[in-house]
This record gives C-alpha cells, structure tokens and sequence, in this order.
C-alpha cells in the first residue's frame, strides 16, 4: 500500500468550493506514479526500456467531495496483472479517516516508437500478493460504442493540454467532456459515478469535437474525437446526484 496526503488548494475546487473529480484525478495519478517509481516499474524504470505508461480505463466512485482547504490522503496499490494489462485500485480518506471515494484503473505500457503495447512480463517485475484487494466488484468496462448528435463544442488542442509524453494527458479528456454539461447542471449536480475509456492520442494543434448525450435524469454519456477525421479519443458515462451542500 501507498499513502500520499494532498491539500485541496483554491484551484481545485469548484464554485461550491469543493474539489473537482479532475483535480481528485490528478492526485491519484500523481500517488500512482510515486507508487511505481518506488516499486521499480514507474516512468523512469519504463523511459529506459523506450516504454510510457497508458491509462486504458477508470472507474471513480465518489460518496463526497472535500472542501477548499481540507487535506485528503490518497491510498493505492497494485490489485492485478494480465498479459498486456495492469490493474491498479485507489482509496480516498478525508482527515478523520472517512472513505470519501473509491476508484479503479486499468493501464498497459507501448513502445514509444511503435506504439504498440508490450507484455507485461518485459517491465513488471514484482510479484503481486495472492489475495491481491478489489475496491470495486468489477473491472474498469470496455463501453460500447455511443452514438452521439450535434457536437456540442470544439477544443483547440494546446501546449499546456500536454503531459511528458507528448500528448493530451487523460485528465484533460475529463475536463474537457465535463465542460460540455450546461453551467446550470454543474452547479447543482455533483459527480457521483464516472466510467471511462482512453482510446486514442492527440498532440499540440489538433481541433477535438466534444459530443454529450442525456441518457435520463441522472445519467450522460461523452465522446471526444479529432475534428480532422471523426477518429475516437475517448468515451464515458457519468452519473450525478443532486447537490445538497
């Protein structure tokens, strides 16, 4: 197990003052990636080997959001391990210990040049416990292909959108569909479920069509894909409660 304590900052959070999902991402990814580079398989140890890590799909599970000013600690740890996949799960901990979220991931690592994904056995070389936890029942999902009307707003791809691998990091994807929800709905709804697929790179110049559809009350799906083309970058379903703060 890996434990980091994070402070939500003023820009983190939203205009409820409570932390963003994005902003709850990038914690997790940060202790993911602090987790791997101790455990000898993190971007260090795969940039040797001409391997990135890629995050394939995630699942998030938030029962509260906290506030402007409030110190959570992120839990993450290492649950699974396939041919080509690696699973890794995630606890979120208000100060007095209280679960506020539960997530789970899944990745695979590609070589640089080709892009193409590597088994696991060339860069994980640990030896995962038997009884190894699941926060969730299930595995992140492979979703269905969504069939999306107008597009309901364009994103110029720029270079603050880009990671260290030369690409849109994933939490963009997610700022980017979410910004497609009328203020109106943000403002009184809080994100309780999010389901995600990455499918596809874009670099620094391209044009993203982001498309949303209302599936019921409390339910949307996203898609993001490259004007260019229609080639699909990603693609979720989030579910929403009703704010009561």
């Amino acid at each position: 197990m890996w434990r980091d304590d994070y402070k939500v900052h003023s820009y983190e959070v939203d205009l409820n003052a409570r932390a963003t999902l994005p902003a709850l991402c990038r914690f997790m990814q940060e202790s993911a990636w602090n987790h791997a580079e101790h455990l000898g398989f993190g971007y260090t140890h795969l940039a040797a080997q001409d391997l990135i890590w890629i995050l394939s799909r995630q699942v998030v599970e938030m029962t509260r959001y906290p506030k402007w000013g409030d110190t959570i600690t992120v839990q993450t740890w290492p649950s699974g391990l396939e041919k080509l996949l690696c699973y890794r799960d995630f606890r979120l901990f208000d100060a007095e210990g209280s679960v506020l979220g539960l997530a789970t991931t899944t990745w695979f690592a590609v070589d640089v040049h080709s892009r193409r994904p590597q088994r696991s056995s060339r860069y994980f070389d640990y030896q995962l416990p038997v009884d190894c936890e699941q926060v969730l029942e299930d595995r992140p999902p492979k979703l269905n292909s969504l069939q999306f009307g107008d597009v309901s707003r364009e994103i110029e791809v720029g270079y603050h959108d880009m990671d260290v691998n030369g690409h849109v990091n994933n939490v963009r994807y997610l700022e980017w569909m979410l910004e497609s929800c009328s203020l109106d709905f943000l403002k009184s709804h809080h994100l309780s479920r999010l389901e995600i697929n990455y499918l596809g790179e874009a670099t620094c110049g391209e044009t993203i069509s982001a498309s949303l559809n209302n599936t019921g009350e409390t339910g949307l799906e996203h898609g993001l894909s490259k004007a260019s083309d229609n080639t699909e970058l990603s693609k979720a379903r989030t579910f929403w409660r009703r704010r009561r703060d």
